[in-house]
């Protein structure tokens, strides 16, 4: 079972210590902090800049950003532009996508349903959320 939890500070001796915050709201870690989640509001009202950071050797990439837009009345939510890094923090060398992705409906319990959440329904969001592996 992956516990998520969203809206939390986290404090120095509970994040890895690569691993800043820099004015990023905290939203969840997967197990053993392979990867954890952070959002601030986007550029125009439901978007929302989503920020990943990962454990060395678990991604492709260390961390990456991404603006995300949610449709509040159909459920559904798409990625507008990507960029990844190869450090992290969002810093070194990195790589932009700017093609929108499909619209998705996110699933229960995933990183996904939490960005839609801290969009479309940021005061629905719980100290902790169980998901699925």
């Amino acid at each position: 079972m992956l516990a998520i939890m969203m809206g939390l500070t986290l404090q120095a001796s509970e994040r890895p210590a690569y691993v800043t915050d820099d004015g990023w709201t905290y939203r969840g870690a997967s197990g053993a902090y392979a990867s954890m989640l952070f959002t601030r509001q986007g550029p125009t009202p439901k978007t929302v800049w989503v920020r990943y950071e990962f454990k060395a050797n678990s991604h492709p990439t260390r961390s990456l950003r991404h603006l995300e837009e949610a449709n509040c009345e159909t459920g559904q939510s798409r990625v507008v532009q990507q960029t990844d890094f190869l450090s992290p923090n969002l810093t070194g060398q990195s790589q932009e996508t700017l093609t929108p992705r499909p619209w998705s409906y996110p699933a229960p319990g995933t990183f996904g349903e939490v960005v839609y959440t801290a969009i479309c329904s940021p005061w629905d969001l719980d100290p902790i959320v169980p998901t699925a592996d």
